[in-house]
């Protein structure tokens, strides 16, 4: 097995840190794998965030508590009747009509 030096500095360069912040979630995947492979250290910009809780809810919820006579709610109105027999047959037949005749 050959040894060769890598010069990583370029990783830790503003440029790489616009270019990888900025690019598809992919290219983080394929740098994060890379640098695992040859066992690299992450730069900062490319370690996983945290997990936890998406703040956005917990945003939303406090947004509805402090204003409940905003929320939507949506009325459901009551079903219609549904079409008596002659009405349906009367509406298949016109609808089977050739409109050549």
């Amino acid at each position: 097995m050959n040894t060769v030096t890598i010069n990583a500095d370029a990783l830790y360069s503003p440029q790489a840190e616009q270019y990888f912040t900025r690019s598809d979630r992919r290219i983080m995947t394929g740098l994060r794998a890379t640098l695992t492979v040859l066992g690299l250290p992450f730069p900062d910009y490319a370690l996983r965030r945290t997990p936890g809780p998406n703040p956005a809810a917990a945003a939303l919820a406090a947004f509805h508590s402090d204003n409940p006579q905003l929320r939507h709610r949506a009325a459901v109105l009551p079903r219609r009747a549904n079409a008596t027999p002659d009405r349906v047959a009367a509406a298949r037949a016109s609808s089977n009509r050739n409109p050549d005749q």
